[in-house]
């Protein structure tokens, strides 16, 4: 495979290059989608506008597009019950709980910080700690990442789910 690019908004095309498809084969096109959620503006219906992918067309092809769509692990017997599917976005760990205390992270692999790889894909990952603050006070907490400008990414950051 061949990762095309990628489309912040609005319409774009990608290109594919010939020597990758199986003339007469069998070709599969994957899309991630990340919509960041429901909108959660003031004005009247904001939160029902379209999420996803909205319209896409195979050119230079005759044949229908039949997509599948995979979502939430179980259904709709979501993992998260407590926040419930408008707050799962759609990727494997989410649909499966990593997030979520009381996951049994037991197998992970641990691993030391900075950590970089080359590879595309979502790393996760994931620790426990205990605040010793003191009671009946509202105390701001924070977590301060520090990385060079020129890393590009994209962290989502869970606390307790």
């Amino acid at each position: 495979g061949h990762y095309l690019g990628r489309n912040p908004s609005g319409a774009r095309y990608f290109a594919f290059d010939r020597a990758e498809l199986k003339p007469g084969g069998d070709n599969v096109l994957s899309v991630l989608v990340d919509n960041m959620g429901h909108n959660q503006e003031e004005r009247p219906d904001a939160s029902k506008e379209p999420r996803g992918l909205s319209s896409a067309t195979l050119l230079g092809s005759s044949e229908p597009i039949a997509w599948r769509l995979r979502g939430d692990r179980g259904g709709e017997r979501i993992a998260d019950t407590v926040r419930g599917p408008f707050n799962n976005g759609g990727l494997y760990g989410e649909r499966h709980g990593w997030s979520l205390p009381g996951y049994p992270d037991g197998g992970w692999r641990p691993v030391a910080l900075p950590r970089r790889t080359t590879r595309a894909g979502v790393d996760w990952y994931r620790t426990r700690f205990t605040l010793d603050l003191p009671t009946g006070q509202d105390v701001p907490i924070g977590l301060k990442i520090e990385d060079a400008p020129s890393h590009h990414y994209r962290a989502l950051i869970f606390v307790n789910g």
